[in-house]
């Protein structure tokens, strides 16, 4: 077929944009075109070049004798590195432990079964690696080489057989992060390259100010990069004289130099080691992740000797608080989640039948009003009578710490070694004990009580000095936890603090303790939308990385709460130990001084004026009382508070002076009144 001319060709066909010329050939004429071409099956065999080129040959050979040993022991470490963790895990039931998190069946029963399968499991490993060490002395001490050798040949293959790397797993250290590229690709967040060297950390770290120029990090050979499924981890070996420390201070820069959000970044130290430190590099914002329900909801019952089921850290693992034999501060701003963590508390409390359980909510909505059937002790608000209640039943519980000290002094000290409560202790009814969590929301608003906040302050001290040791537990929580609101006094008790989305840096330190912020945690960078995330310090979790952790808290409402508290009225009705009810066994409850009730201050006022009665002597001098008990206060602040307490101040003449100040015959009926069970605060009119 001719092609047609140039001239007859359309200059702009219509619907294409490129205009293809071709040729129609006949069937035959191709056929006669390719018959030449001999098929593949018939083509003689050549063997490769390799093999055809003895020179090649050898250069390979020699090759291979000079890379493969090396490549043996890499792989026989890093295989013994994989082992050893599998056999870890293995030895302490993580993957049984982690699968009983996510079905939300980690309560008593379950935790007692995976004490007693860990238990197994390190005797069985203690006692095959007796037996391989005993085996190795022997037949060392019978010069048995051949059988030594070959042992460790075996060891050898199967250790490198588990640190093999396959070429899927050598491109995915290459390309780990392609997935996090494409998914959040398009809303434009910066995506992690998991083919991360040495060099490349280096100049991180040098750009960061961490180490000085000619200073280098390595990887770590054991644990080398891995992508976990979300993020990137990465183990650093830092340059002697530099810590871990050093390196959670300046992650925002780091988190720069590598260019990555620093939310996305997450340091912690490597137990064991001190120029260690894990990095982790998300894929995506870590603080998106859905609320976790907490496990308590479906729990049957739980033993608060064992740590409560508290969050999840921000690299995804799981993180109980314990609350035995420690006080607790919680920390934040308006509704970002101070109630649901103390409403967390609440419910373990709730089903632990051992547990007197003291709820006062100073702000005064129904975050707690489930748990007031179960409570021992419960006020809303700071209204009528409520702040008095909470000073009298803090009375109360310091007079019982008092005398369980001096009951636990003359105990055998083979039932109480360390002159603290134990499990043993409280689980014999003979003794009676029992656990008391006393749970003080918007404390702030009760210390700032005019007639009661000091006087609560000191039982709180008390409490939080000695308390933890019987089982006293306190936990308070505030929207501000600086000097002005809780007193250093009160607030270096709390030995754990959980501080979520503060206003200010000095808001957080006041929080989680001086320089905290310098070293790297400062709550006021947290959004408002971070509902439920805070900084974590003092919750001894050593495994998961560190003194502070940053933790999202679960979530359970109020309608969680009262399922919880459903169950737990069953189990507290058939233990006795429902307000009103004494445990069964137990002997008679510890009854405060009366005398305890009376105010510190009017307690001291009234001496004064029971040596003014002795003169009879019929009014004191609210001037005279300031100066001889050296109080910090106005006249008119001090007869404000005489007031309350039913004492007015009056005008009287007295050997021609005029005194101004209350009659002391009202300051002595007040102390009567509050001694006989009466009223605290009384105003009366002057």
């Amino acid at each position: 077929m001719d092609h047609p001319s140039a001239d007859t060709q359309p200059a702009h066909p219509a619907g294409d944009d490129i205009v293809l010329n071709g040729q129609v050939i006949k069937r035959s004429d191709l056929t006669r075109a390719t018959s030449g071409i001999p098929a593949p099956w018939t083509a003689p065999l050549t063997p490769p070049l390799i093999i055809r080129d003895p020179k090649l040959a050898g250069l390979y050979a020699v090759r291979v004798a000079a890379r493969v040993p090396g490549r043996l022991l890499g792989a026989a470490l890093r295989g013994t590195g994989v082992l050893g963790n599998q056999w870890w895990m293995w030895a302490n039931a993580v993957n049984e432990q982690n699968r009983a998190f996510e079905a939300g069946r980690y309560d008593t029963n379950m935790m007692a079964a995976l004490d007693a399968l860990r238990t197994q499991r390190r005797t069985a490993s203690a006692k095959v690696a007796g037996a391989v060490v005993a085996g190795s002395v022997l037949l060392f001490a019978l010069n048995a080489w051949p059988i030594l050798a070959g042992a460790g040949t075996i060891w050898v293959a199967v250790a490198a057989i588990a640190g093999r790397r396959t070429p899927e797993q050598l491109r995915a250290l290459g390309h780990a992060a392609d997935a996090g590229r494409s998914a959040v690709g398009a809303a434009g967040a910066p995506a992690v390259d998991a083919s991360v060297s040495s060099e490349q950390l280096t100049e991180a770290f040098i750009a960061a100010s961490i180490i000085k120029a000619g200073q280098e990090v390595h990887l770590d050979a054991a644990r080398l990069p891995h992508h976990d499924g979300t993020a990137l981890i990465v183990v650093v070996r830092l340059p002697a004289g530099r810590t871990h420390k050093q390196v959670i201070a300046a992650k925002a820069a780091l988190a720069s130099a590598l260019d990555i959000d620093e939310r996305w970044l997450d340091v912690e130290r490597v137990p064991g080691t001190g120029r260690h430190v894990s990095l982790w590099l998300a894929d995506s914002d870590p603080f998106d992740r859905p609320k976790h329900r907490s496990p308590l909801i479906g729990a049957d019952a739980w033993d608060l000797f064992h740590a409560v089921p508290f969050g999840t850290s921000i690299r995804g693992r799981r993180v109980a608080l314990p609350l035995i034999f420690t006080s607790v501060l919680v920390s934040s701003m308006p509704r970002m989640g101070k109630s649901v963590v103390l409403r967390l508390l609440a419910m373990a409390a709730a089903l632990d039948v051992r547990v007197r359980l003291y709820l006062w909510d100073g702000k005064g909505g129904k975050d707690f009003s489930p748990f007031k059937s179960i409570a021992h002790g419960f006020g809303r608000g700071v209204r009528g009578r409520t702040v008095e209640e909470l000073y009298t039943a803090l009375c109360a519980l310091v007079a019982e710490m008092g005398a369980l000290y001096e009951w636990i002094d003359e105990l055998d000290d083979d039932i109480c070694p360390d002159g603290k409560i134990t499990p043993e202790m409280l689980d014999d009814p003979s003794y009676g004990l029992t656990l008391k969590l006393i749970i003080i929301d918007e404390v702030q608003r009760y210390l700032e009580d005019p007639v009661w906040g000091k006087l609560i302050l000191e039982q709180l001290i008390e409490l939080a000095k000695v308390g933890p040791a019987l089982g006293f537990i306190l936990v308070i929580a505030t929207q501000k936890a600086d000097a002005d609101t809780i007193p250093s006094s009160l607030r270096d008790q709390l030995g754990t603090r959980f501080v979520l989305r503060v206003m200010t840096w000095q808001a957080s330190e006041a929080g989680l303790g001086t320089n905290t912020h310098v070293a790297g945690y400062n709550a006021a960078e947290f959004d408002g939308h971070h509902q439920g995330w805070g900084f974590l310090r003092g919750a001894e979790d050593v495994d998961l990385g560190g003194d502070i952790l940053t933790v999202r808290s679960d979530f359970a409402d109020v309608r969680d709460a009262r399922q919880v508290v459903k169950r737990a009225l069953e189990l507290r009705e058939q233990a006795g130990m429902l307000p009103g009810q004494q445990r069964p066994g137990a002997p008679a409850p510890v009854i405060a001084d009366p005398r305890e009730r009376v105010p510190a201050v009017l307690a001291a006022i009234a001496e004064l004026a029971a040596e003014a009665a002795g003169e009879h002597l019929p009014r004191l001098s609210t001037t005279a009382i300031i100066a001889q008990l050296e109080l910090k206060m106005s006249p008119k602040a001090l007869g404000g508070m005489l007031a309350d307490w039913g004492c007015p101040v009056g005008r009287q003449t007295i050997n021609g002076d005029e005194v101004r100040g209350p009659a002391t015959a009202d300051v002595l009926a007040a102390v009567d009144r509050i001694v006989s069970g009466g009223a605290v605060e009384v105003r009366r009119a002057a």
